[in-house]
């Protein structure tokens, strides 16, 4: 049997199938089974993730003038069940803070997928081929509750390039 100890980071056993009694007594001292992988929880709530993302940012910009965030979250795309639902969580999020009338989720990766576009109020949800293996995905909040309103001309600036 074969064993690889890097304390605190990684424990492995290997061994051959004849040996597997001599893996099992490894493995009970260690509460885990022979044939599996065990560590620590990995954080799949990509919303939540999202959320802390936004907050972190917002905290480095000045109160006292208008801010736009962009933050490149690819998972945010891939990870969730429902765009509509994203914009749903996330739009709260973004309403906390006045000092940033906008923020922008940006993504990109190697897939053919179809042109999208989903408006839910002033929020937008804008998926792009590039070309046929190249993909982008944008959804751009505008904060309602921000006392910096975006004019329709910047509005429009941002729609295009996003």
């Amino acid at each position: 049997m074969l064993t690889v100890v890097e304390e605190g980071t990684v424990e492995i056993a290997l061994c051959p199938t004849d040996q597997i009694e001599l893996l099992r007594e490894w493995c009970t001292g260690k509460g885990i089974e022979p044939g599996g992988f065990q560590g620590p929880k990995f954080d799949d709530n990509c919303v939540e993730r999202l959320k802390r993302k936004i907050e972190k940012e917002q905290q480095q910009l000045p109160p006292d003038s208008a801010n736009a965030i962009l933050i490149d979250d690819t998972d945010i795309f891939f990870r969730s069940r429902s765009i509509r639902e994203v914009i749903n969580q996330i739009e709260e999020e973004v309403y906390k803070y006045a000092h940033v009338p906008l923020v922008i989720v940006h993504g990109s990766h190697l897939t053919g997928a179809p042109p999208e576009v989903l408006q839910k109020g002033q929020h937008r949800y804008t998926r792009k081929s590039i070309d046929r293996m190249y993909t982008e995905d944008e959804i751009l909040f505008v904060n309602r509750y921000s006392p910096t309103k975006l004019s329709a001309n910047l509005l429009s600036k941002f729609l295009r390039a996003f």
